[in-house]
């Protein structure tokens, strides 16, 4: 309304010489004390050109690294097949001489051969994350649905992580609780997800144990759910830890990288897969007493 004060209003004008300047306005009628009416308005105008300028430029650079990061997401994800390829070659390669050399009766050889095939499945493991992080981000990754039953698949994760427990001379524990049964679910990713919280879990625990406690749960909105708890008696974190915990390519702390290796990306990437179930994953945790990650996935994902 004419008669309403204005602010901040941004404007473009014409200077003296020329040049075209970019005005913040900000101004208040003023009315005449016995009449009433409007004879004017009273305010003030900032020149913002140079700040113009610089929001311009700066939303220009955003847009750039924006386009940058979606090619290079892209990129990667179009690349898997080609970046796993060469490195299934080693690995394959090496199991066939490791069995062949064998069969002859060289022994000599075998803890070589052995170095490379561990070494590339490593690499493996490592490429398998990047690539699985950029179809993610990438929106290319895709859920398969199936029907399964939970405790079958739950004990197959653990009893396949009982020699990385027994290594960290750990007790590794598994706990049902009443009421399960059946999930719809993406079971190549719930298996990743519960590989990933307990080989970290163990992987933090020394002479401790880690337990599994897979239990049934209702949220507020009336959808059922399951809960996947892994509780640890390993080094715990501090708050700003934990605040960068799902944040990819960044550790928890420099000490955490030297001492214990390792990307970050598997917790990252567990977050993301049980994100697109519909899910989420949480986390608490006590300095030096342990931490505990619960990873809640609809009992069926994909339902109205």
């Amino acid at each position: 309304h004419r008669h309403s004060p204005f602010r901040h209003q941004r404007c473009q004008l014409v200077a003296k010489n020329g040049e075209l300047k970019t005005v913040l306005i900000s101004a208040v009628p003023v009315f005449n004390f016995h009449s009433g009416a409007l004879t004017g308005f009273r305010g003030t105008a900032t020149d913002v050109t140079e700040l113009r300028r610089r929001e311009i430029g700066l939303q220009a650079a955003k847009e750039v690294a924006e386009t940058a990061n979606r090619a290079k997401t892209e990129f990667l994800a179009s690349m898997s097949h080609e970046l796993r390829t060469p490195l299934n070659a080693i690995i394959g390669y090496s199991e066939l001489l490791i069995d062949e050399l064998a069969d002859r009766g060289v022994t000599e050889l075998g803890p070589d051969l052995d170095r490379i095939r561990t070494a590339a499945q490593h690499q493996l493991g490592l490429v398998n994350d990047v690539l699985d992080l950029s179809k993610v981000e990438a929106g290319k990754m895709e859920l398969h649905l199936t029907r399964f039953e939970v405790e079958p698949l739950v004990r197959e994760v653990v009893e396949g992580l009982s020699t990385v427990a027994t290594r960290g001379r750990n007790t590794l524990v598994v706990d049902f609780a009443r009421g399960l049964d059946g999930m719809q679910a993406d079971a190549t990713r719930l298996r990743q997800v519960l590989i990933n919280l307990l080989s970290n879990a163990l992987k933090f625990t020394e002479q401790g144990e880690v337990r599994l406690t897979v239990e049934p749960a209702t949220a507020g909105s009336g959808e059922s759910f399951v809960n996947f708890r892994v509780e640890d008696t390993g080094i715990g974190m501090t708050p700003d830890q934990i605040a960068r915990l799902f944040q990819p390519f960044v550790q928890a702390s420099s000490n955490t990288v030297s001492r214990y290796g390792g990307t970050g990306l598997g917790l990252v990437l567990s977050r993301r897969f049980c994100q697109m179930m519909g899910g989420d994953i949480d986390v608490t945790s006590v300095p030096g007493r342990g931490t505990t990650f619960t990873a809640k996935v609809p009992k069926v994902v994909g339902a109205p």
